[in-house]
C-alpha cells in the first residue's frame, strides 16, 4: 500500500516547493517553510493513513502535522513514518493539538477539506465542542 503512495509522492515532489505560510496556532505565531500542513479532528484521511494518529474525535481538539522544508531525499525517505502511523518519529515533523489554528499565505494555495479543494490566501480551522449533534440507534 505504501509504496504505490511513495511512488506517486516521489514524482510529484520532483515540481514541488515548500510553501512560505504564517501559521497561528492557539495565538502563538510561527513563519514556516513547510511541505505540508495536516489539520485533522481524527487520526485516518485517504486510505487509512494515519497523519494524526493521536487524534480524537471527542476530546475538543484539532491535532496539527507540520511537516518543515527538508531536503527531497529527507522527505521522501519520511514518509512511510506516515503509511506505519508514526509520523512523530520524525525528529523535524512537528505535531501538537490546538483548538484555533489560522493559516496566512501570501500566495493563493490549495487547501482539502474531506474531499473538496478550496483555494485562498487566509484560512481558519475551529473546533465548536458541542456544535454537532449526534444521536444513535
Amino acid at each position: 500500500r505504501w509504496a504505490t503512495g511513495f511512488l506517486a509522492a516521489s514524482s510529484a515532489l520532483m515540481d514541488f516547493e515548500p510553501l512560505k505560510l504564517t501559521i497561528r496556532i492557539d495565538g502563538e505565531e510561527s513563519q514556516e517553510d513547510i511541505w505540508d500542513l495536516t489539520i485533522a479532528n481524527s487520526p485516518l484521511f485517504a486510505n487509512n493513513i494515519a497523519i494524526a494518529p493521536n487524534a480524537s474525535l471527542d476530546d475538543g481538539l484539532l491535532d496539527v502535522t507540520v511537516w518543515p522544508a527538508m531536503t527531497r531525499l529527507e522527505f521522501l525517505g519520511a514518509l512511510p513514518t506516515v503509511w506505519n502511523s508514526s509520523p512523530e518519529q520524525v525528529p523535524a515533523v512537528r505535531i501538537q493539538q490546538a483548538r484555533v489554528i489560522e493559516v496566512f499565505s501570501n500566495i493563493e494555495i490549495p487547501i482539502r477539506v474531506d474531499n473538496t479543494v478550496a483555494r485562498g490566501t487566509e484560512f481558519r480551522f475551529e473546533l465548536l465542542p458541542g456544535a454537532l449533534r449526534v444521536v444513535r440507534p
